[in-house]
Formats: C-alpha cells, structure tokens, sequence
C-alpha cells in the first residue's frame, strides 16, 4: 500500500504480494505451470480519497466486488444473486467465516463478504479469510 489503508487497491496491497509470493508456489505443480495471467478489473482509491477502476494482470487473485454484486456477476454465475453461495467456512470449522473481495471501499478499507454473504466493508488490517481464484 501506497501509505495506510487502501491507497493504491488491490494494485498495491500485501495481500496481493503475499498471494503471489507465498501462497502461488504452495499450488500443485500440475496446477501452477497451467496458471494464465488474466486482466483483472476493481475499485481503488488514490490519495486524495478518489474513487478509480483499476485494472491488473493476475494469475491468482481475490474476487473483486464487482464479481460478486455487479455487472461482472454474470461470469461467475455461482455468486450472482445468491448470499447462500458466497458463504465460505474455514477449513476445519462449522462456522462461516468473512472473507475478503479485491475491491477497496475506500482509502483504508476493501470490501469483504459476512459470514452471511452480504458484502462489508472494513479497514485493510483486519483479518478475515480469502477465496483464491485463478484461470488455467
């Protein structure tokens, strides 16, 4: 991130950083050699608090609002319209978790989903879970 919060979006955040440095390695080799790098589409915020589009090339990522609630929802029909299906659990729980969007809501915050499935908003250095999307 450029200086705190979300300045700079998904662009120039560690959790992008962290998917690409720590978590990619970690995918089965079979899957990794067969990752694509996809144009990527978000909302972002500048320094002086300015709302963006923001576009990057990925090969893992986060789903972005925009994904989950807007006009991109129909690629990924699994979540238009339906908080039933964007309800994640952590691995070894019985219990929903949040999970965290690409999008950033404003300069110190991205947009995540509740453990109901309706979207929020909270401040970057918050912990919740992901759900990492990628092409082949």
């Amino acid at each position: 991130q450029d200086e705190t919060g979300a300045i700079g979006g998904w662009e120039k955040s560690a959790l992008r950083t962290y998917l690409r440095d720590i978590v990619k390695p970690l995918i089965p080799d079979e899957v990794r050699h067969r990752l694509r790098m996809v144009c990527k589409t978000q909302s972002a915020h500048n320094t002086e608090g300015t709302r963006f589009d923001q576009t990057t090339e990925d090969d893992v990522w986060l789903l972005s609002y925009e994904e989950c609630y807007g006009k991109q929802a129909t690629y990924y029909t699994l979540f238009e319209h339906k908080n039933e299906n964007r309800i994640k659990y952590r691995v070894g729980s019985s219990s929903a978790s949040r999970w965290w969007l690409r999008s950033s809501s404003t300069v110190n915050g991205f947009y995540y989903l509740e453990a109901n499935g309706v979207s929020g908003s909270y401040e970057s250095d918050s912990s919740h879970g992901i759900a990492l999307g990628f092409c082949t």
